[in-house]
């Protein structure tokens, strides 16, 4: 092996020298406005007077600099970046820890570079440069035509060595950063160097056509080259400093706009040449002017224009343009420091970027097609990841033994029905078939049922609980409100009480002697079904022997809340779990949220029921809507009115319930009988105003939404939502399920301002009726990233993938961690994961 060697002062002075100026350079973007060229051969000129063989050495380290003013801007970046290693490792031995490169390494560094800049060259689609078309037609025959190279050695990605940055670096130990602005990337959520190289950009722009003034569209933003014509600071009556300068180029004229920035006013002198980036506006009349647009005496000099810009999210006390600089100094020397997540196999399979260059390109594409496929890249990587969670959370539940046993399940299906004074829908049947097939499994049920409104979930449970307790157990069925706790109870107790179970209702309102009672009777097993609200989990409340929990509209529970309910058990019975929600889930999120679980589907409604009509209706025509409610109130129908808010509120344009039920009883409904429901009465006052609406005693409830789930009243035939762009797109489904729970035909109104924003989403409600339909537009709508609003949903926190977008994405994942799921041994993640949602 041939001896490292030992650089005298003198070399080391000189390759300091020149270092120095590279860097510089580098800095700079690598546009040549320093004369590396030249400094080269100064370089050569004073190594002459060293020692021969450290003359040869230096002039075989820097000789790509011979021709540095001629290359390409990205093959310039490589040859510094060469070259600075090697100059480094002499310049800086001390401070790198390093001994200086031999003639071999440097032969080495040479050829990896070589085929480097090969692979940059091709996958840099600039048909300006003829240089770097001449290098792309020069490609070897057997180049990949996935424009990345898929070799470990042509993984390697160009770094500015020496870089004495690692991953965990902490940000204030990086240039540019410090102690000054560590608080600030702190605040952002970035505390290492790892931080800041996954801290992607939120969106780009193409900052590469330059437009000229004359053409620009007024609202877009746009990209000019003008000379500066005149500037001037003014004072407005406010005393904000403004300052105006008036731009020109071949085409015409623009006024550009700073407030309170004197001090741009030294930079944009008449006669100075720049590049502008900004929104074009009109200016109080015909003329356009930009306000507050970034600019530069050169684009070749900044990293900002002439090319596909990131745009980062930001704190007010930190500029994209600082950003800017940051990463375009940061990304290519410290890219390469990702370490590869994926298996060689799939990123051959599927001709993945590796992390390293997929980490430079999310950053700086040099084109679309770049940036494409770095996104593609990490976003399988997410998804990958998370599919692999969910394939252990399910065979970590599979594991799991059961010793709740069920016996003759087929005989007690066809005793449930003989309860039932209706027919069972298909979809009713199969999901009945899929518990039973759970139940006679080894390990413990774990599904969910998603059903639309009105579509029969609770008689599902109800079968559930029946084949529990037929079989010596206890089952415990929990609502997230009172009002549809009771209404469980009241349909549970008309279907099961016949067959002999003994049902008791648990809710906080009961005084707490009879709370005790209940408790003490479902502890001796005197209770066979117990349905209730969050009481049911209190401490004081034990199970003699639960074998079944059913959590109702799961997604109002917490996760430490829903694993309460299953461990009331005790530790000798592993409970099954049945979760219901009456919300439907998109494919795309029950992969990802509830991937974990079985999953079972209602879609049908009970035969004889008649599709509820639905329209949007203008606030200047709320008489009319007023009046249709009148009208079927007199042909003996009842209605619904429901408010946002209960009491008016000055920071809130809301209709509200309380003074809402005043001005009707008193106007247009003053010959009816108008109730008022909202979640601030006590328990004994709204179930009285529910028990009383229910029976016929009022014919309008003006409610908040209170009333979203569980409320069952088949005369209800109207239902008037007030303010409906105030509610979500699921949440007005939920309410219109309230009506339509009769052979009535029913009708929803859906009260808004003509000219909302939001009126798509109520045009898309009221134009489908099922409910898996208008949960695909709202994820339309909406966008996946916080579609239940709660992270103990258990929703993953997605960078760069969109469950939208990457759907053939998140089919693939799931294909591919059902293979390689034994590869990644995940039990210690899953148990922090675990223990994260129960803390929050």
């Amino acid at each position: 092996m041939e001896a490292e060697k030992v650089y005298s002062t003198e070399a080391r002075n000189l390759a300091r020298r020149l270092l120095r100026l590279m860097r510089r350079e580098y800095s700079d973007g690598c546009r040549g406005n320093i004369d590396i060229e030249s400094a080269w051969h100064f370089f050569c000129l004073h190594a002459n007077e060293l020692a021969k063989d450290e003359a040869f050495s230096l002039r075989q380290v820097g000789k790509k600099l011979a021709d540095y003013n001629s290359l390409p801007q990205r093959v310039r970046q490589g040859s510094l970046v060469l070259v600075g290693k090697a100059l480094a490792l002499i310049a800086e031995p001390d401070k790198l820890d390093q001994a200086a490169p031999s003639a071999k390494r440097i032969a080495s560094e040479e050829k990896a570079w070589a085929i480097n800049a090969s692979s940059i060259d091709k996958t840099t689609k600039s048909s300006a440069n003829a240089r770097e078309a001449a290098s792309e037609k020069s490609a070897p025959n057997n180049q990949t035509e996935n424009n990345f190279l898929l070799t470990a050695e042509q993984r390697r990605l160009i770094s500015f060595a020496p870089t004495l940055y690692k991953l965990d670096t902490p940000v204030e130990k990086i240039r540019s950063i410090g102690r000054t602005k560590q608080a600030i990337f702190n605040n952002l959520g970035i505390y290492t160097l790892k931080d800041l190289l996954t801290d992607y950009p939120r969106r780009w722009e193409d900052r590469r056509q330059v437009q000229k003034i004359a053409d620009l569209r007024p609202g877009a933003f746009e990209q000019i080259k003008a000379v500066v014509a005149e500037a001037k600071t003014i004072v407005t009556t406010n005393r904000k400093r403004l300052l105006e300068v008036e731009v020109l180029d071949e085409s015409g004229s623009l006024k550009l706009v700073w407030f309170n920035q004197p001090y741009l006013s030294a930079k944009l002198r008449p006669g100075v040449h720049i590049v502008a980036f900004g929104k074009a506006e009109y200016d109080r009349g015909p003329n356009l002017r930009m306000a507050s647009p970034e600019f530069a005496e050169q684009a070749e000099n900044s990293p900002s224009f002439g090319r596909l810009v990131p745009i980062y999210k930001l704190s007010a006390k930190l500029y994209q343009s600082y950003m800017h600089k940051l990463m375009f100094k940061l990304i290519p020397a410290c890219a390469q420091l990702m370490p590869e997540s994926l298996p060689q196999e799939l990123l051959d399979k599927y001709h993945f970027l590796p992390k390293s260059l997929a980490t430079m390109y999310m950053h700086w594409p040099a084109d679309y097609d770049q940036l494409f496929k770095a996104q593609q890249r990490l976003a399988f990587e997410e998804l990958f990841a998370l599919q692999l969670r969910v394939v252990h959370k399910r065979t970590c539940r599979q594991n799991q033994q059961r010793n709740v046993f069920y016996h003759d399940l087929p005989n007690l299906e066809a005793e449930f029905q003989k309860l039932l004074p209706f027919t069972l829908t298909g979809a009713q049947q199969r999901a009945i078939k899929e518990i039973a097939h759970d139940l006679s499994l080894n390990h413990p049920m774990n599904r969910m049922l998603q059903g639309d409104v009105g579509s029969g979930k609770t008689v599902i449970a109800a079968y559930a609980a029946f084949a529990a307790v037929r079989n010596g157990y206890q089952a415990a069925i929990m609502a997230p409100t009172e009002i549809l706790a009771q209404q469980h109870y009241l349909k549970l107790c008309q279907l099961l009480e016949p067959a002999g179970l003994r049902i008791c209702l648990l809710k906080g309102s009961l005084s707490k002697k009879k709370k005790m009672q209940i408790a003490a009777q479902l502890k001796a097993g005197e209770f066979d079904l117990a349905v209730g609200t969050h009481a049911l989990i209190q401490e004081s409340v034990e199970f003699a022997n639960l074998g079944l929990a059913v959590v109702d509209e799961q997604h109002k529970f917490g996760v430490l809340q829903r694993q309460a309910l299953s461990r009331k058990s005790g530790t000798h019975l592993n409970c099954d779990v049945l979760l219901m929600t009456a919300t439907p889930i998109p494919r795309t999120m029950s992969l990802t949220i509830y991937g974990d679980l079985e999953l079972s589907k209602l879609d049908e409604l009970p035969p004889g029921r008649q599709p509820i009509k639905s329209r949007c209706v203008p606030f200047q025509e709320a008489n009319r809507a007023y009046k249709f409610i009148a009208s079927q109130v007199e042909e003996g129908r009842q209605a619904y009115i429901v408010c946002p808010l209960i009491n008016e509120s000055d920071k809130l344009e809301a209709s509200a319930a309380v003074q809402e039920a005043e001005r009707l009883k008193e106007g247009v409904f003053k010959k009816y009988r108008v109730g008022l429901l909202h979640g601030k009465m006590k328990a004994a006052e709204k179930e009285a105003v529910m028990e009383q609406f229910r029976q016929g005693g009022l014919d309008i409830l003006i409610s908040t939404t209170v009333i979203e789930v569980g409320v069952d009243v088949g005369n209800a035939t109207v239902i008037l939502i007030q303010d409906a762009n105030r509610f979500g797109m699921a949440q007005l489904h939920q309410l219109r399920g309230r009506i339509g729970r009769s052979q009535l035909q029913s009708y929803c109104l859906f009260l808004a301002s003509s000219d909302s924003p939001s009126n798509r989403k109520l045009e898309a409600v009221a134009r489908l009726s099922d409910g898996f339909e208008v949960a695909e537009e709202d994820l339309e709508i909406r966008g996946p990233g916080d579609y239940f609003g709660t992270r103990q949903s258990g929703f993953p926190e997605l960078i760069c993938a969109d469950l939208l977008r990457d759907r053939h994405l998140l089919e693939l994942a799931k294909q591919e961690a059902a293979i390689y799921a034994d590869r990644y041994p995940l039990e210690e993640d899953l148990n922090q994961e675990e223990s994260d949602e129960e803390e929050n």
